[in-house]
């Protein structure tokens, strides 16, 4: 004999999709006390975990013409569970002793969606996994090696966007776009620890793989980041060095790479960047980036924007840091909106470190979320 079901099973069956439309039925029939009636659906989804179904649908009589109600017919988006799947988004890891779900498996877009639909009952679990995992603390920077003979864009998504700690500080960021009574959207803040990794992954890369002009643009880029605002890591101190170095030795005779590399050693010997020189805090020339327009040297100065010495600005791509000089080639994400480079160049093929930042960090690195084109809306 079996057991009788228990409470919970009873009120997850309830809440069923079929159980609620099966319902509104009889509470329609009742309102217009009409003995039979119809529901028509229109179209059903099923939300990016899994577990939530929303349907479309209209209730009508079945019965004789003489019940006329088209003056109240309107069409309901219907949600509820998938049958037999109450408990499904259980199932992808968001529990105190599980890994969190990383961002290539799942998106950004389907944890909000979920939190929206099942909310605290979703929500106090990812705050429970998140707040196991950041108790470990965050991920050390010395830890990330490149092994020879290493698929380098997998390298890149191992390291950046795999880790628990740096998906608790993507997800933590993501409950703050749920909306709330009288509260919008607020902006993600920029994490300096998802930051960090990622520039040790692009500079663990062996420099090989940096022959190309735009690899080494990005060599270069990335490295300057780490020694302008993350100097504080020995870790990105050793790896910028020796990406000027090898650039310093790689590139025509004309471009030189002094003043990096005198960066490097002042902020060494500083330790506090109180004692760095006032013009290097206020920025510097780059040595290998020059304005489209009227070729002059960029200026190193702020992350997010990008400024020659003749005053022409253009953005910065998020993950790159390279100036955005088309619009037309570049990508946003649909949740932080984070602006980035385009992965392919009509005519060009895209290769080495190039190809492994554009492969590997294919997902926000900032919050895990998809990038949309213009082409792909």
């Amino acid at each position: 004999m079996q057991d009788a079901p228990t409470e919970e099973l009873e009120k997850n069956v309830s809440l069923t999709w079929p159980a609620i439309l099966a319902e509104m039925k009889q509470d329609y029939m009742s309102e217009y006390d009409i003995p039979m009636a119809l529901v028509r659906s229109y179209g059903l989804a099923v939300s990016p975990l899994g577990g939530i179904t929303a349907i479309a649908t209209s209730l009508h009589p079945k019965v004789s013409l003489e019940y006329t109600t088209a003056n109240t017919e309107r069409t309901t988006i219907t949600f509820g569970f998938a049958p037999g799947s109450s408990g499904c988004w259980r199932s992808f890891g968001f529990t105190p002793d599980g890994a969190l779900p990383n961002p290539i498996t799942t998106a950004t877009e389907a944890v909000i969606l979920e939190s929206v639909a099942l909310g605290k009952a979703f929500t106090s679990r990812v705050h429970a996994a998140i707040s196991t995992v950041t108790a470990d603390g965050n991920p050390r920077l010395e830890g990330i090696t490149f092994n020879p003979g290493e698929d380098a864009e997998e390298f890149m998504a191992k390291h950046t966007l795999l880790p628990n700690p740096l998906n608790a500080l993507r997800y933590t960021a993501v409950l703050q776009r749920i909306p709330k009574p009288n509260r919008k959207y607020e902006l993600l803040p920029e994490n300096p620890h998802i930051t960090a990794a990622s520039i040790v992954s692009a500079l663990s890369v062996p420099h090989d793989l940096c022959i190309d002009a735009d690899s080494k643009r990005i060599l270069y880029s990335l490295a300057c980041v780490g020694i302008m605002g993350l100097y504080s890591s020995s870790t990105i101190l050793d790896l910028g060095e020796s990406a000027f170095t090898w650039l310093d030795a790689n590139t025509p005779a004309e471009i030189r790479f002094e003043l990096e590399l005198s960066i490097v050693a002042m902020r060494r010997r500083a330790g506090d960047s109180a004692e760095m020189p006032a013009n290097v805090e206020n920025g510097f020339v780059s040595s290998l980036e020059r304005c489209v327009i009227c070729a002059a040297g960029m200026v190193w100065r702020d992350l997010r924007i990008a400024e020659c010495t003749a005053g022409h600005r253009f953005s910065r791509c998020a993950i790159t840091f390279l100036p955005i000089t088309d619009p037309m080639t570049t990508r946003e994400c649909t949740v932080c909106a984070w602006t980035v480079l385009g992965a392919t160049v009509e005519d060009k093929e895209v290769v080495g470190l190039a190809k492994a930042v554009f492969g590997g960090w294919e997902v926000c690195l900032r919050c895990g979320g998809r990038y949309w084109t213009e082409e792909s809306s």
